[in-house]
This record gives C-alpha cells, structure tokens and sequence, in this order.
C-alpha cells in the first residue's frame, strides 16, 4: 500500500494524522512476508482498517510480531540483532520513533538508526524497513541531509478534515509499485457490520 522505493523509508507527519492508521495497515496487508512492528506501547485499540486487510486480520496475525521496547538501548539492540535471527523479518516497523530519539541530537539518533537497519536488513535480499516519526522532528533534519539518508522513500502524511482523509504524499520519487502521486484513504465511520471505522480508498 505504502510507497517503499528503498530498503528504508521515512514515513512523518502531525500527531493524529493517521501515520499509525496507515503504517498498521501496512504490517497486516504484508504479514504474509513476516512483520516485525515496533512501538513503545500496545495499541490501545485497532486503527481503521481497509475492507481487504480486516478479512485477512486474523490470517497473518501469526507472521506479525509485536515488540514493546521501553528505551532507546532496548530499541537499538533488537535492530542490531535483527540479522541473528534463524527467521528474520522481511518488514520492520517501527511505529514511532520520537522516544527513541534525544530531543538534542535528533539527527545523529536517527543517523544511528538508519545505519543499523542497513546493516541488519543488508543480510537478508528484499528485507525493508518503515520508520514513522513526527514532522515536529523531521523538521529539525536539514533538507539536503534527508536523500542522503532515505533517498527518495520519504513520504508526509497529512489528514485533511473536511474529507476525512488521510492523504500520504511521497517526497522527491514515484510510489514503489510503479504508480504515480499520492496515497489516499478516507476514514469510513460506521460502514461495517461492527459499526467501528474502516478506511476507504479514494482514486485519484
């Protein structure tokens, strides 16, 4: 669903902006491959999901991995033996970075964390890796340094309130799939027979 060009790409946007609606959308349509999902606490509930991932939910959940590190030390060692694994992931996601980076040196922490992706998804041909982090954040990373680290996989997530939708927007490449322009996914309230949220796609 996501436009990954490269082996990591960096997925930012505002709080609520519906980077955890997209990114979990992701780990479940792609849970056939083995997801490893990163974020520092459990979800409290489901984010809306599209039609095609909530009749799959329950068929891959065993392909998706959760994992709860509580600081920086414990995120950084499980990236760093991530290629130790007699079964590693085929998808990272990590679904919030901030805590794990120093509000000081945001660049040198997210520097640090790229690299050892790399380094740890290098072992394995295919392997990539999703970060989310606020725009707050990315905002302190000088322009000219984002290619350099995430080449053209870096996309800015937007929700547009007027048309509930979440709307992601790659920066500076075409999607990986070969399309062209933006992601766009409408929230969808009431639409299934649970009553709860769904997304929607919206054709461009």
């Amino acid at each position: 669903m996501l436009p990954l060009t490269s082996d990591v790409t960096l997925l930012h946007g505002n709080p609520k902006s519906g980077k955890t609606t997209l990114l979990f959308n992701e780990a479940v349509e792609q849970a056939s491959r083995k997801v490893l999902y990163i974020t520092p606490c459990p979800l409290k509930t489901l984010p809306p999901l599209l039609s095609k991932n909530k009749s799959s939910l329950d068929l891959t959940t065993s392909h998706l991995t959760f994992y709860y590190p509580s600081t920086r030390s414990e995120f950084r060692r499980r990236l760093a033996g991530l290629h130790l694994s007699s079964s590693p992931p085929s998808l990272v996601i990590v679904d919030n970075v901030s805590p794990y980076l120093s509000d000081v040196d945001v660049l040198s922490d997210l520097y640090g964390t790229v690299k050892l992706l790399h380094h740890s998804l290098g072992f394995h041909d295919g392997s990539q890796a999703i970060i989310g982090m606020s725009s707050w954040q990315c905002s302190k990373i000088p322009p000219h340094v984002m290619p350099a680290l995430f080449g053209t996989s870096t996309v800015e997530v937007r929700y547009e309130e007027s048309t509930r939708t979440i709307r992601a927007s790659p920066r500076g490449g075409s999607r990986g799939n070969g399309c062209h322009g933006d992601l766009v996914v409408r929230v969808w309230e009431g639409s299934d027979k649970e009553g709860s949220c769904c997304l929607v796609p919206v054709t461009m």
